[in-house]
Parts: structure tokens; sequence; C-alpha cells
């Protein structure tokens, strides 16, 4: 995959106190919100082979963060995007969507399918390039 050609997006994931997730196209900088990490992902390029996934910020939603449909029935939430997300690859990073009820889902960094108490938890799983977390510096 030649990322130079291919059109791309970095998301800002904070959190307010480890409980409320939130998705931004910017980084939030509400003093009450802390940052926890940020990703990048690829936009269609048109191939019909890729499966198109709209990526909503969570402000407006108590549903997933990722959905393979666009909701035209919520006009207080229209998604941040619509990405292609691939499968695992060399600089790729795994990001989980992992159900807390009664918060809401979490966004996570990490492979928790070993881990007893996440692992059945775990709504939906996708794979980002260039993920950082605060403090560090990107590759």
């Amino acid at each position: 995959m030649n990322l130079s050609l291919a059109v791309v997006t970095t998301l800002y994931v904070s959190s307010y106190m480890g409980r409320g997730f939130r998705l931004s196209s910017l980084p939030f900088d509400h003093s009450e919100y802390s940052g926890e990490f940020r990703f990048t992902l690829e936009h269609p390029s048109g191939n019909p082979k890729e499966r198109p996934y709209f990526i909503y910020s969570g402000l407006y939603s108590r549903s997933s963060f990722v959905t393979s449909y666009l909701d035209l029935s919520n006009t207080g939430n229209f998604p941040l995007g619509v990405f292609v997300l691939s499968g695992a690859g060399s600089n790729s990073t795994k990001i989980n969507l992992i159900n807390r009820s009664p918060y809401g889902q979490m966004i996570s960094v990490g492979d928790y399918t070993k881990n007893k108490c996440c692992a059945r938890k775990i709504v939906f799983s996708f794979y980002a390039l260039d993920v950082t977390k605060p403090g560090r510096k990107t590759k």
C-alpha cells in the first residue's frame, strides 16, 4: 500500500476522566478531556472491493463509533468521515472498541484477545497507521 497516493486523516481519541471517550478530527483542547492517542486512517479510493466505514465522534450517540452504514435519521450526529479499515500491516496497530456498560464504549490500543476480562467485551476492532500516544513523536 502506497500511502503517498492515499488520502488520509488523523483522528484524535480523548477521554473525560477515563470514562467518556470521544473521537475528533482536531485535538481536544478542553481542560476536562485528556488526550489518549491519535491514529491515521485512509479514505476510500473508489475501488469496488473496498468496504467503507463511517466514523462518528460519539458525542451525540450511544451507538458504536464505527459503523458500515450512514445513519441519516440522527441529524445531530454526522460522521467525521468515511474510511477504509484495512487488515494488519507491518506499520499498523490494533484499535479496539470495548463495551464498558454503563459508561459506553472505550477506545483502546492493543491486543486484548488473551485478556479474559476484556476479550469478550470487544465490540469492534480495526487496524490504524501512525498510532501515537501523547508525548511521543511519530515515526
